[in-house]
């Protein structure tokens, strides 16, 4: 209403159809460009190869089972992104956004494993995959999404994630991971042929993310996303039902955890089960986290499961995404026995502590003292705090069974020296 007018409110009217209201002014919300909310072009941006045309090395780290790469945006200073081949975006988080000056525009929902999120879009002038000075590639002008990633991948990752490196820019290449040697190496698709020793299976594009068939037990076959981003091998409730894996396992030790993904948290089962393949390649009693549930990706009808970096990196595994083709070469891993936590014990990051949660029932942490919300200070006499992943991650997912590793702990001000003698939960 005009500041001017009489009436402090607008005259109203009712006859029969209803109520009437005639008012002196109106202001709608500013229109916003419908291109913010569309679909990633499917042109190809030009690429920008930093050391040699048409290809690109570089190293990744490879902790807590996931792909952590470094990445730039708007050539601002490397961080540490996750490789991600089941994220259909190349995905900011909202706190680094803030950090880099990047403002978001628009908001919409995006499925994650738990459920439903919100996020925003943002064009961004460059997004460069590789260390500062080093090999690595980069596209320009890209839309990318702004996502609160939240706090606990860091507790849980010991490493801050400033985003994910997903299909519009993974796409533009035909993408090898190397889990041996870890190094991811980007070759121009127009030029590409393959030359590896591995088998090609053949694959389809869901919004981008690969699909691949694959059998689990002798004749239970499905459709099953392959993704980096994920560090295990999940059976969504659909592939647990159709298959039923549940009766299968009934008899087999199982592990209740609470898996963490965009949109909420979910309860799943971990436990072996007998076997899974990959056109001619068989894995042999791979760990695998059932779940039941209905809601999120976990609850999808239209997958089995999600292939992740626990079946992975028992390959070196080539997305061509131009011929749609996921070439598998076994590696180095490809014959060993899946392993869980042979501590039985998730030690979480805090600011300025570690904490022990999410301790296994008659696992070597267990078996040793080790308590929910103990505060781990010495782990081997080093502080807890001094550790990466990829050297947890060599002690207790890759440690010797039998080997014992020495906890010093602050429990209600007193500490307490554990010995954990490693063994399989699972």
């Amino acid at each position: 209403m005009n500041a001017d007018t009489t009436d402090a409110y607008p005259s109203v009217s009712r006859d029969a159809d209803g109520e009437r209201q005639i008012v002196d002014s109106a202001r709608t919300v500013p229109s916003i460009d419908p291109a913010v909310f569309a679909a990633p072009s499917g042109s190809k941006p030009p690429a920008t190869w930093l050391v040699k045309k048409g290809i690109a090395h570089v190293p990744f780290r490879y902790g807590t089972r996931h792909v952590w790469i470094r990445a730039s945006i708007n050539g601002g200073p490397a961080a540490d992104f996750l490789l991600d081949t089941g994220c259909s975006m190349t995905a900011i988080d909202a706190r680094y956004a803030e950090q880099a000056g990047i403002v978001p525009e628009g908001r919409y929902a995006v499925q994650g494993m738990g459920g439903l999120s919100q996020a925003s879009f943002a064009r961004v002038s460059s997004v460069r995959v590789g260390a500062d000075g080093a090999d690595g590639v980069a596209l320009r002008d890209l839309k990318v999404s702004i996502v609160d990633l939240g706090h606990d991948h860091e507790r849980i990752m010991w490493r801050r994630m400033a985003g994910l490196i997903g299909y519009d820019f993974l796409s533009r290449f035909v993408v090898e991971i190397d889990y041996d040697h870890e190094i991811v190496t980007f070759r121009d698709p127009d030029t590409f042929t393959y030359a590896g020793a591995g088998t090609a299976l053949d694959m389809r594009l869901d919004s981008g993310v690969p699909v691949v068939r694959a059998t689990l037990g002798e004749s239970c076959s499905g459709d099953f996303l392959v993704d980096v981003g994920n560090f295990g091998f999940d059976l969504h409730g659909s592939g647990v039902r159709r298959c039923n894996v549940v009766q299968e396992t009934v008899e087999r030790k199982q592990v209740e955890v609470y898996g963490a993904g965009l949109g909420d948290v979910f309860r799943t089962w971990v436990c072996r089960i007998d076997s899974m393949a990959l056109g001619p390649f068989a894995v042999r009693e791979p760990i695998a986290a059932l779940s039941l549930s209905r809601h999120g990706m976990v609850g999808s009808d239209d997958y089995s499961g999600n292939i992740g970096n626990s079946v992975l990196e028992r390959f070196k595994v080539t997305f061509d995404y131009e011929r749609k083709k996921l070439y598998l070469e076994p590696g180095e891993r490809f014959t060993q026995r899946d392993s869980y936590s042979r501590s039985g014990a998730l030690l979480v990051k805090l600011p300025s502590k570690v904490v022990a949660e999410g301790i296994v029932h008659g696992s070597a942490a267990d078996d040793a003292g080790l308590k929910e919300d103990d505060e781990v200070v010495l782990i081997n006499g080093r502080l807890a705090l001094s550790f990466t992943p990829e050297e947890l991650d060599q002690m207790f997912m890759d440690g010797e069974i039998g080997s014992t590793q020495t906890f010093t702990v602050q429990r209600e001000g007193k500490k307490l020296k554990l010995s954990v003698k490693l063994h399989d939960v699972l």
